[in-house]
């Protein structure tokens, strides 16, 4: 039998894309290209220490350079940020921040990955919380 090239190519980047753990979408009329289901993750960092220190340049590049880079192996963004929250106690934290963006397949494996990220930062750097925004998103690569 023979089968056309088109259909063997498709039929190749179906499979790596579900080796992948994204899957593909069929076209819709504002989307002029098939696109993969993934889950975009922010991860928002504060950088002030308890008794008004500031996690260092240093300190958060190491962390990130250990600890995120080996959970989002594929890449993501770091953007600068400043924000504020409620602490526990109802007091006002204003500080700046490092909001990491990631686009990535959907597992369980990846979630408790980041789970630990997210313990070991508030560990590490006495914070109270990480926010932690996942979002299913149509991602073109």
């Amino acid at each position: 039998m023979n089968v056309p090239r088109t259909s063997v190519s498709l039929l190749l980047s179906a499979i790596l894309l579900i080796s992948a753990g994204c899957h593909r979408t069929p076209a819709v009329a504002s989307a002029p290209a098939l696109s993969t289901t993934c889950v975009k993750t922010e991860l928002f960092f504060g950088l002030a220490k308890p008794k008004g220190k500031m996690i260092s340049e240093s300190e958060w590049q190491e962390f990130l350079d250990q600890k995120i880079t080996a959970v989002f192996p594929q890449g993501l963004t770091v953007l600068d940020g400043y924000g504020q929250s409620a602490s526990r106690s109802g007091a006002l934290i204003r500080e700046r921040s490092k909001i990491v963006i990631a686009v990535h397949a959907s597992s369980h494996d990846i979630d408790a990955q980041i789970q630990k990220l997210v313990d070991e930062y508030k560990a590490r750097f006495k914070q109270e919380s990480v926010l932690w925004l996942s979002t299913p998103v149509q991602a073109k690569f």
